[in-house]
């Protein structure tokens, strides 16, 4: 992991984050009525975040971004899966393509044109696996999400 800040949301509510400059590593478990307590682990050497015993009530909107996203420095694009398969760029204006692979992706998608921050809502067991952000042809990061 390189030193940088990383949130992660649930519906609008920060959930988990890292400041690494700070030292500060932290979940967020009484958010939501306090649906997560007790399944949040945040793994202060990879950035990891996983949530434990997932049930339909936690189904919704996630998102994570990184401040070392800098949308005014150049295109960026998100890659899903080992095949790279573009999801969504910002070039000007922010796109996302809902259709590739079979659709899987079709009404989840949602990226901020002004942060490159990719929202995925309702995620599935289909939607687990790599997520690469570029810029340009740099690689800033990989998301690896996990559904179970």
């Amino acid at each position: 992991m390189k030193d940088e800040k990383i949130r992660w949301w649930y519906e609008g509510e920060t959930i988990a984050e890292i400041d690494k400059e700070r030292n500060l590593f932290t979940v967020h478990e009484d958010v939501r009525g306090g649906s997560f307590r007790n399944r949040l682990k945040l793994d202060n050497k990879t950035g990891t975040l996983t949530i434990t015993d997932f049930r339909s009530e936690h189904s919704g909107r996630f998102s994570v971004s990184g401040e070392y996203f800098s949308v005014d420095g150049g295109a960026i694009r998100w890659r899903f899966g080992d095949e790279g398969t573009l999801i969504a760029k910002i070039k000007g204006s922010a796109d996302v393509f809902e259709d590739v692979l079979d659709g899987r992706f079709r009404d989840r998608l949602k990226l901020d044109s002004k942060t490159g921050t990719l929202t995925i809502s309702n995620i599935r067991a289909e939607h687990a696996g790599d997520y690469r952000c570029y810029q340009r042809s740099r690689l800033l990061t990989v998301f690896r999400v996990s559904v179970y």
